[in-house]
């Protein structure tokens, strides 16, 4: 008994554009380039869609330069000195 693997999404997408609309042929040929054009302007769209949420949603630290952390930490050590941390 072999094991089985679910296939990814594309198939289920290629098929589902391919397959139902031509279910009595099983070759793929040059009358199929606008499904094929679909199939990756779909893929496109989905992948934007989700890169745009990426950005939205991971936030970055603020840039400060070398020099203000150097400052920032010296006056966080002297703070700490004066009340006797």
């Amino acid at each position: 008994m072999g094991s089985q693997t679910t296939p990814p999404p594309l198939c289920h997408l290629h098929h589902g554009l391919l397959h139902y609309q031509r279910p009595d042929i099983d070759s793929i040929g040059p009358e199929d380039a606008d499904k094929f054009r679909n199939i990756a302007l779909i893929c496109c769209g989905v992948g934007a869609v989700f890169s745009f949420i990426f950005h939205i949603g991971v936030q970055e630290p603020p840039y400060v330069p070398h020099s203000k952390k150097q400052e920032a930490i010296a006056v966080q050590e002297k703070s700490q000195r004066r009340c006797g941390v």
